[in-house]
């Protein structure tokens, strides 16, 4: 018999990857989104019906409220801003984020903490070892190896992806076809192994070697995150004042001189190989975060609201129509902001909020922090990322855990 706890379970663990293939005759619509849907639907079910016959909360409201919430302001951005009816897409808009809530919601019943997380550590080591193969081969034999596999009935859902590191803007990001989806994935596991109380073997031996592939994605933002994970892992480690002073000054140090040492000695690589070039395209846009367009240029669309719609936003489905021609892509920020305007953002807000307040760990605190930076420079909050960021904040540390096809009242991290 199947065990829907585990497949659910494998399903956010691998859901970022599943995002980037679709049967050849379904161009579009992804895997990731499949299963989504699928359970999804498992959780609109059990919400009108199993949750009214037990005291037991099966489906998580938290998400679906929001969603609620988002789509009560979407109404009034609508009537205030009488835009034109996209109808197709506000239903697909509509329809993909409340998918989203009752995906995430469903973990109430199928979530099982130590499954995961064993999962998550033993595929992250495969990554890792398969992106530095990725290197290996592209030095010294000029042989790529691509991040996504042509299985004939099953292809790379990207429009573009190449199969090579022959175009500059391809870099190795083991199974993800976009190096950033890996390093979102590579980060939380680097939490779990550095703050929680879950008992594996080689806890910092495998910290470390997670690094190390997180460097190697050349992910500007993986980087950052990287960056701040084992600062706040020193930082408790420090107990005295002084030395957590010493410290913070030393790692301001090393944060400004650490991009100019990369990208000098990647100069030294520079034209011959795609890799170090891309290296240093990544590492600069640091000193361009005012013009990059998940950063400075996202932010710059929110000038062209008017007053009502900074409160209320466009409403779903209107967003592609809203930015020029010339802009296709805007973070998750900006999105909620141009969509339901700063009262959604608000209310975004307020739910972080509770979600960061309620960790009772370190390893929840840290990655609802990483999660919510994200959002300023990625589309993390509402990708096939928060399939598994979400569910470990809301989840992990409960006192109702499933483990083995029982509930026990244990603490896992």
């Amino acid at each position: 018999m199947i065990n829907i706890s585990k497949v659910y379970c494998l399903f956010i663990v691998t859901a970022s990857i599943l995002n980037g293939y679709s049967f050849f005759f379904m161009r579009g619509f992804s895997f990731g989104m499949l299963f989504t849907s699928i359970f999804a639907l498992c959780g609109l079910i059990k919400l009108f019906s199993e949750s009214r016959k037990t005291e037991e909360t099966l489906v998580s409201k938290k998400t679906i409220k929001l969603s609620i919430y988002l789509s009560i302001i979407s109404v009034f951005a609508f009537l205030l801003n009488d835009p034109e009816i996209n109808l197709q897409a506000i239903v697909f808009d509509l329809a993909k984020f409340f998918t989203w809530a009752f995906c995430i919601g469903i973990g109430a019943k199928y979530y099982n903490e130590h499954f995961i997380y064993k999962i998550m550590v033993k595929l992250g080591l495969i990554a890792t070892y398969y992106i530095i193969l990725q290197y290996m081969l592209i030095y010294l034999l000029k042989m790529p190896l691509p991040n996504g596999f042509d299985l004939y009935f099953i292809k790379p859902n990207y429009e573009g992806y190449e199969f090579s590191f022959s175009s500059s803007g391809s870099r190795p990001g083991s199974f993800w076809l976009e190096p950033a989806f890996y390093s979102y994935y590579m980060n939380t596991v680097l939490i779990l192994t550095l703050f929680g109380n879950y008992k594996y073997e080689s806890k910092i031996k495998n910290a470390i070697f997670f690094s190390v592939g997180i460097l190697l994605s050349t992910s500007t933002g993986g980087l950052c995150n990287m960056t701040i994970i084992w600062f706040y892992y020193y930082w408790l480690k420090f107990n005295a004042f002084g030395l957590k002073i010493s410290m913070i000054f030393l790692s301001i140090l090393f944060l400004i001189n650490l991009p100019a040492f990369i990208i000098e000695t990647a100069s030294l690589f520079h034209g011959k190989n795609v890799v170090s070039d891309v290296m240093i395209r990544n590492l600069t846009k640091l000193n361009e975060l005012d013009k990059n367009s998940r950063v400075g240029g996202s932010f710059v669309q929110i000038s062209n609201l008017n007053k009502t719609q900074k409160l209320f936003g466009v409403g779903y489905g209107s967003l592609k129509s809203f930015l020029p021609e010339s802009k296709s892509y805007v973070n998750a920020a900006v999105a909620l902001i141009i969509k339901h305007g700063f009262l959604g953002f608000l209310f975004f807000l307020y739910f972080v909020l509770r979600l960061y307040l309620r960790q009772k760990t370190h390893s929840g605190k840290i990655l609802c922090f990483i999660y919510f930076l994200g959002g300023f420079y990625s589309g993390i909050w509402f990708s096939t990322s928060s399939f598994l960021m979400l569910p470990i904040l809301l989840y992990s540390n409960q006192s109702k855990c499933q483990l083995h096809g029982k509930r026990l009242n244990e603490t896992y991290v």
